[in-house]
């Protein structure tokens, strides 16, 4: 599968409102679809998940420790990527909640583990848009501006 991604970063001075946004939270899910274990708990981080819709869900398909896996293998190099950068290739199911491992005793259906994450603000609002690009392509625009008038600048 070939696959375009464009990733364009506008930053702004500030709005005019000057004052900070809602943060997005982002889960990232590692599963495999031969993973027994994640078979048995993925229904339970759904159901939670469909309970929190303002949560951003990235789910990854590692090629260990099942590498048969026919998802993981449209996508290998950045499955396996995400999973090294956090330290985690080679264990599945693992969730990242803001970059953050949650332990898997925490039971990935405990609303606590997003509700915990809500209601914080930040300095800068992201908007991102996706537009098909041929029959096999995305296109992604994100844009982030800046939204107070504080010292931040990343």
């Amino acid at each position: 599968m070939k696959r375009i991604v464009l990733f364009v970063l506008i930053f702004a001075h500030f709005y005019t409102h000057a004052q900070q946004v809602p943060k997005r939270v982002i889960a990232e899910h590692f599963t495999n679809t031969y993973c027994s274990i994640c078979a048995a708990n993925n229904p339970n981080l759904y159901q939670n998940l469909w309970n929190f819709p303002q949560v951003i869900h990235i789910s990854y398909y590692p090629s260990a420790p099942y590498p048969a896996c026919p998802i993981n293998q449209q996508n290998t190099s950045e499955n396996d990527a995400r999973t090294q950068y956090y330290g985690i290739y080679g264990s599945t199911p693992k969730l990242e909640i803001q970059g953050v491992l949650v332990p898997f005793t925490s039971g990935f259906s405990n609303p606590a583990i997003y509700q915990s994450q809500l209601n914080q603000l930040t300095s800068f609002d992201m908007h991102i848009t996706l537009q098909l690009s041929g029959a096999d392509s995305l296109l992604t625009t994100t844009t982030i501006k800046k939204t107070d008038t504080s010292s931040l600048t990343s």
